[in-house]
Protein backbone atom coordinates (compact mmCIF):
# COMPACT_ATOMS: atom_id res chain seq x y z
CA UNK A 1 0.00 0.00 0.00
CA UNK A 2 1.52 3.39 -0.97
CA UNK A 3 2.50 5.66 1.93
CA UNK A 4 0.91 9.06 2.18
CA UNK A 5 2.94 12.22 1.71
CA UNK A 6 2.29 13.06 5.38
CA UNK A 7 3.88 9.77 6.53
CA UNK A 8 6.91 10.24 4.27
CA UNK A 9 7.30 13.79 5.53
CA UNK A 10 7.33 12.61 9.13
CA UNK A 11 10.00 10.01 8.31
CA UNK A 12 12.14 12.65 6.67
CA UNK A 13 11.73 14.95 9.65
CA UNK A 14 12.63 12.21 12.13
CA UNK A 15 15.71 10.97 10.25
CA UNK A 16 18.96 12.95 10.59
CA UNK A 17 20.12 14.76 7.49
CA UNK A 18 23.21 13.64 5.56
CA UNK A 19 25.06 16.73 6.79
CA UNK A 20 24.15 15.92 10.40
CA UNK A 21 25.27 12.32 9.99
CA UNK A 22 28.63 13.42 8.58
CA UNK A 23 29.11 15.85 11.48
CA UNK A 24 28.21 13.17 14.03
CA UNK A 25 30.56 10.61 12.49
CA UNK A 26 33.38 13.16 12.39
CA UNK A 27 32.88 14.09 16.05
CA UNK A 28 32.64 10.46 17.14
CA UNK A 29 35.84 9.53 15.28
CA UNK A 30 37.65 12.31 17.19
CA UNK A 31 36.05 11.15 20.44
CA UNK A 32 37.12 7.56 19.77
CA UNK A 33 40.69 8.71 19.13
CA UNK A 34 40.72 10.76 22.32
CA UNK A 35 39.28 7.96 24.45
CA UNK A 36 41.74 5.46 22.96
CA UNK A 37 44.62 7.81 23.78
CA UNK A 38 43.28 8.30 27.32
CA UNK A 39 43.02 4.52 27.76
CA UNK A 40 46.63 4.07 26.63
CA UNK A 41 47.72 6.83 29.03
CA UNK A 42 46.14 5.02 31.99
CA UNK A 43 47.45 1.64 30.81
CA UNK A 44 50.98 3.03 30.57
CA UNK A 45 50.71 4.42 34.11
CA UNK A 46 49.58 1.02 35.39
CA UNK A 47 52.52 -0.63 33.63
CA UNK A 48 54.90 2.08 34.94
CA UNK A 49 55.94 2.91 31.37
CA UNK A 50 55.87 5.85 29.01
CA UNK A 51 52.90 5.87 26.68
CA UNK A 52 55.32 5.80 23.72
CA UNK A 53 56.64 2.45 25.02
CA UNK A 54 53.30 0.80 24.21
CA UNK A 55 53.96 1.00 20.47
CA UNK A 56 57.11 -1.06 20.93
CA UNK A 57 55.23 -3.61 23.03
CA UNK A 58 52.58 -3.85 20.31
CA UNK A 59 55.23 -4.52 17.66
CA UNK A 60 56.77 -7.27 19.77
CA UNK A 61 53.37 -8.74 20.61
CA UNK A 62 52.15 -9.10 17.02
CA UNK A 63 55.45 -9.20 15.15
CA UNK A 64 57.46 -11.41 17.46
CA UNK A 65 61.07 -10.95 18.54
CA UNK A 66 62.92 -8.14 16.77
CA UNK A 67 66.24 -6.34 16.88
CA UNK A 68 66.57 -2.71 17.90
CA UNK A 69 67.25 -1.80 14.27
CA UNK A 70 64.07 -3.57 13.13
CA UNK A 71 62.01 -1.80 15.80
CA UNK A 72 63.55 1.53 14.85
CA UNK A 73 62.61 1.07 11.20
CA UNK A 74 59.09 -0.15 11.97
CA UNK A 75 58.30 2.60 14.48
CA UNK A 76 59.91 5.41 12.45
CA UNK A 77 61.73 6.86 15.47
CA UNK A 78 65.35 7.48 16.38
CA UNK A 79 67.41 4.51 17.46
CA UNK A 80 68.19 6.13 20.80
CA UNK A 81 64.48 6.35 21.62
CA UNK A 82 64.01 2.64 20.91
CA UNK A 83 67.06 1.76 22.99
CA UNK A 84 65.64 3.73 25.91
CA UNK A 85 62.27 2.03 25.51
CA UNK A 86 63.85 -1.43 25.46
CA UNK A 87 65.80 -0.59 28.62
CA UNK A 88 62.58 0.46 30.38
CA UNK A 89 60.81 -2.71 29.22
CA UNK A 90 63.67 -4.85 30.48
CA UNK A 91 63.84 -3.03 33.80
CA UNK A 92 60.10 -3.60 34.33
CA UNK A 93 60.41 -7.27 33.38
CA UNK A 94 58.33 -6.93 30.21
CA UNK A 95 61.08 -7.76 27.71
CA UNK A 96 64.34 -9.64 27.49
CA UNK A 97 67.18 -9.89 25.01
CA UNK A 98 67.52 -13.17 23.16
CA UNK A 99 71.14 -13.67 22.08
CA UNK A 100 71.56 -14.86 18.51
CA UNK A 101 74.43 -15.34 16.12
CA UNK A 102 73.55 -12.24 14.13
CA UNK A 103 72.95 -10.16 17.25
CA UNK A 104 70.45 -9.91 20.07
CA UNK A 105 66.71 -9.69 19.52
CA UNK A 106 64.10 -8.35 21.92
CA UNK A 107 61.09 -10.41 22.92
CA UNK A 108 58.22 -10.00 25.36
CA UNK A 109 58.18 -11.99 28.57
CA UNK A 110 55.24 -14.00 29.87
CA UNK A 111 54.94 -11.36 32.59
CA UNK A 112 54.26 -8.76 29.88
CA UNK A 113 51.78 -10.99 28.06
CA UNK A 114 49.79 -11.56 31.24
CA UNK A 115 49.53 -7.82 31.89
CA UNK A 116 48.57 -7.13 28.27
CA UNK A 117 45.78 -9.69 28.49
CA UNK A 118 44.62 -8.35 31.86
CA UNK A 119 44.35 -4.78 30.55
CA UNK A 120 43.30 -5.15 26.91
CA UNK A 121 41.30 -8.41 26.87
CA UNK A 122 38.17 -6.78 28.44
CA UNK A 123 38.28 -4.12 25.70
CA UNK A 124 38.41 -6.79 23.01
CA UNK A 125 35.53 -8.70 24.60
CA UNK A 126 33.36 -5.56 24.84
CA UNK A 127 34.16 -4.76 21.22
CA UNK A 128 33.23 -8.28 20.10
CA UNK A 129 29.88 -8.08 21.88
CA UNK A 130 29.17 -4.72 20.26
CA UNK A 131 30.03 -5.97 16.77
CA UNK A 132 27.90 -9.11 17.18
CA UNK A 133 24.87 -6.87 17.75
CA UNK A 134 25.05 -5.65 14.12
CA UNK A 135 23.85 -7.44 11.01
CA UNK A 136 26.20 -8.83 8.38
CA UNK A 137 25.12 -6.02 6.06
CA UNK A 138 25.98 -3.40 8.70
CA UNK A 139 29.35 -5.06 9.35
CA UNK A 140 30.12 -5.03 5.63
CA UNK A 141 29.52 -1.29 5.47
CA UNK A 142 31.57 -0.66 8.62
CA UNK A 143 34.41 -2.86 7.39
CA UNK A 144 34.56 -0.98 4.11
CA UNK A 145 34.56 2.34 5.95
CA UNK A 146 37.34 1.28 8.34
CA UNK A 147 39.58 0.11 5.48
CA UNK A 148 39.07 3.33 3.53
CA UNK A 149 39.33 5.51 6.63
CA UNK A 150 42.61 3.84 7.60
CA UNK A 151 44.09 4.82 4.25
CA UNK A 152 43.50 8.52 4.98
CA UNK A 153 46.02 8.91 7.85
CA UNK A 154 48.44 6.62 6.02
CA UNK A 155 48.54 9.07 3.11
CA UNK A 156 48.89 12.05 5.43
CA UNK A 157 51.66 10.37 7.43
CA UNK A 158 53.62 9.81 4.22
CA UNK A 159 53.21 13.49 3.39
CA UNK A 160 54.40 14.63 6.84
CA UNK A 161 57.40 12.30 6.69
CA UNK A 162 58.26 13.84 3.34
CA UNK A 163 58.19 17.24 5.06
CA UNK A 164 60.74 15.94 7.55
CA UNK A 165 62.93 14.47 4.83
CA UNK A 166 62.94 17.76 2.91
CA UNK A 167 63.16 20.06 5.92
CA UNK A 168 65.88 22.70 6.02
CA UNK A 169 67.71 22.76 9.35
CA UNK A 170 70.00 25.63 10.35
CA UNK A 171 71.35 27.20 13.49
CA UNK A 172 69.42 30.15 14.91
CA UNK A 173 71.86 33.12 15.14
CA UNK A 174 69.62 35.02 17.57
CA UNK A 175 69.83 32.55 20.47
CA UNK A 176 71.64 33.81 23.56
CA UNK A 177 75.15 32.31 23.50
CA UNK A 178 75.93 29.85 26.25
CA UNK A 179 72.32 29.53 27.38
CA UNK A 180 70.83 27.35 24.71
CA UNK A 181 71.45 25.93 21.30
CA UNK A 182 68.65 26.63 18.87
CA UNK A 183 67.75 25.30 15.49
CA UNK A 184 65.33 26.64 12.93
CA UNK A 185 63.50 24.00 10.94
CA UNK A 186 61.67 25.11 7.80
CA UNK A 187 59.01 22.88 6.32
CA UNK A 188 57.80 23.70 2.82
CA UNK A 189 54.06 24.37 2.81
CA UNK A 190 53.66 23.25 -0.81
CA UNK A 191 55.14 20.80 -3.26
CA UNK A 192 55.62 23.64 -5.75
CA UNK A 193 59.18 24.89 -5.90
CA UNK A 194 58.04 28.48 -6.49
CA UNK A 195 55.94 28.56 -3.33
CA UNK A 196 57.97 30.54 -0.81
CA UNK A 197 55.61 29.95 2.10
CA UNK A 198 57.00 27.73 4.81
CA UNK A 199 56.25 26.62 8.33
CA UNK A 200 59.13 27.59 10.60
CA UNK A 201 59.75 25.84 13.90
CA UNK A 202 62.24 27.10 16.50
CA UNK A 203 63.63 24.28 18.62
CA UNK A 204 65.73 25.30 21.60
CA UNK A 205 67.50 22.84 23.85
CA UNK A 206 69.78 23.23 26.81
CA UNK A 207 73.38 23.63 25.77
CA UNK A 208 74.22 20.55 27.84
CA UNK A 209 71.26 18.56 26.45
Amino acid sequence: MPQSSTTLGRQRQGAPSRRKLLQTIGMQVVRFQEESAAFDDVAARILALHRSDLACMTMLLFGGAASVDQLTAALHVQRGAVTATVERLQLAGYARRRPEIAGSRIELTEHARRWIERIWEPVREDGDRLLRSYSTRDLTVMSTFMVRAGAVPERQIRMLRKWLDEAIVREDPFCAPGLAKCRVIEFRASQHADDIQACVAHICTDVNG
